[in-house]
C-alpha cells in the first residue's frame, strides 16, 4: 500500500530491521511482542492506513489524501 522498504518501516516504527524481517518471514498471524506490532501498526496509521475488525474480518483502508503518504 505504501511501498516502503524494510529500512523505511524500521525508521518510521522504531523497530529493528531484523525484527521486521523475522515478522515478514512468518506465515499467518505474526509472533512478536505486542509492543513491536503496535509500533508497526502506528507507523502505518501515521501514513494514512486504518485497521478495523468486525466479527472475524479485518479491514485495511488507505487514505490517499493523507499528507503522510510521502515516500521516504
Amino acid at each position: 500500500m505504501v511501498s516502503w522498504s524494510q529500512d523505511v518501516l524500521a525508521r518510521r516504527s522504531g523497530v529493528s530491521i531484523a525484527s521486521i524481517r523475522r515478522i515478514e518471514l512468518q506465515d499467518g498471524i505474526p509472533r512478536a511482542h505486542t509492543s513491536t506490532l503496535d509500533r508497526i501498526q502506528t507507523a502505518f496509521q501515521n501514513a494514512g492506513i486504518s485497521f478495523s475488525e468486525e466479527s472475524d474480518r479485518l479491514t485495511v483502508e488507505l487514505d490517499i489524501s493523507s499528507n503522510s503518504m510521502e515516500r521516504v
